[in-house]
């Protein structure tokens, strides 16, 4: 409720520097190429275009760290265990957008 008076507008929070960040994780967590055709369908209704271009310049520079079935090797418990989404967001630091706000209304707390 907090965030809903406080007149933060997603508008605000997903910025082309928030959905660089979402295009990183994805790609280094190997993820669904329906997560690509979505982000470009949240982006395209804020004016934001995102483009096969765009994407194959941040894969150049973001590692995969986890292989998930089905097309990967292991299993979500793994990646839990493994410490999840916050390793991975550690160590995609240094290519992520910092100063992006979060879903929270603050800029991000990656470690």
């Amino acid at each position: 409720m907090e965030l809903a008076r406080s007149g933060l507008t997603p508008d605000r929070i997903m910025t082309p520097e928030s959905f660089d960040n979402a295009l990183r994780v994805l790609q280094a967590i190997g993820g669904s190429t329906n997560g690509i055709i979505h982000l470009t369908a949240i982006a395209g209704r804020l004016g934001i275009r995102l483009d096969l271009g765009r994407l194959d310049e941040l894969g150049e520079t973001t590692p995969l760290l986890v292989d998930l079935k089905p097309s990967g090797e292991g299993y979500m418990e793994d990646f839990d265990r493994a410490g999840g989404m916050p390793v991975v967001l550690h160590e995609l630091k240094r290519w992520l957008h910092l100063d992006a706000l979060t879903v929270t209304g603050e800029r991000s707390a990656i470690c």
